[in-house]
């Protein structure tokens, strides 16, 4: 058993928000290129009071195979929530938003490609977990497992041929037991991969066309599109024209 984890992820959640013209975060370094505020104006929130805002910059995140950018983000310390402004976002991205009542979509504006997808969420949009394009990607792993014959690994790798389990044994992928490095016998291989009864010898010689025919029926258990479930086979011996 093992477990990857590849991803760091940036917190807290960002809220998808109709209402606002700017991007609006409490954390500077949210902001991966930034510059102090100098106008004296503030951020109206809901219940009409204003927000300072310190700083203005842009970022940017990558979401599944996307990759977003958002210009004109206010960072304001008293927020409580970071807020990502719809018009701005389809403006930054070149993209526009489908919302519904449980999901959102965003999808781009010349191809119709789908960018991103979310679910709602206490009755709000979050765009949360999002990959930041800033952090360092780091994967731990854990292998736990007892030590298995070489024909118990065999079976779990789908009937593997002796080649590949040497392979896998040499580069130590397999917890193996010291005393069974080797497959000697397998009789589901031998009846999965037989195809046909053998055969007996034959020493017939044609000399002429039509001398010996062979033939074979088969039957299907689904229909063709003619309605006809058998065909028959005859091959010439001589000539073997079929």
């Amino acid at each position: 058993m093992v477990k990857n984890t590849n991803v760091k992820y940036t917190n807290p959640v960002w809220y998808m928000n109709s209402g606002a013209n700017a991007h609006i975060t409490s954390d500077a370094s949210k902001l991966a290129e930034q510059q102090t505020f100098s106008e004296s104006d503030f951020v109206t929130v809901g219940n009409g009071s204003g927000l300072q805002i310190q700083n203005i910059g842009s970022s940017s995140f990558q979401f599944g195979h996307s990759s977003f950018h958002l210009n004109k983000i206010l960072h304001c310390p008293q927020a409580t929530s970071n807020l990502i402004s719809v018009n701005q976002f389809c403006l930054d991205n070149n993209c526009y938003f489908i919302l519904t009542a449980s999901d959102f979509i965003v999808k781009e504006n010349l191809t119709g490609r789908i960018l991103l997808r979310g679910v709602v969420e206490n009755d709000l949009y979050p765009l949360a977990g999002f990959k930041s394009s800033q952090k360092n990607l780091t994967c731990l792993s854990a292998n736990i497992g007892v030590n298995a014959t070489i024909a118990t690994w065999h079976s779990r790798l789908g009937h593997s041929s002796n080649a590949v389990l040497d392979v896998l044994c040499r580069s130590n992928k397999l917890s193996i037991m010291t005393h069974s490095n080797k497959l000697d016998f397998c009789s589901a291989c031998q009846l999965g991969k037989a195809k046909q009864l053998p055969f007996s010898v034959s020493h017939h010689q044609s000399i002429v066309p039509l001398a010996l025919i062979h033939s074979d029926i088969w039957v299907s258990s689904v229909k063709s599109i003619g309605g006809c479930k058998y065909y028959v086979l005859f091959v010439d011996d001589y000539s073997r024209y079929s």
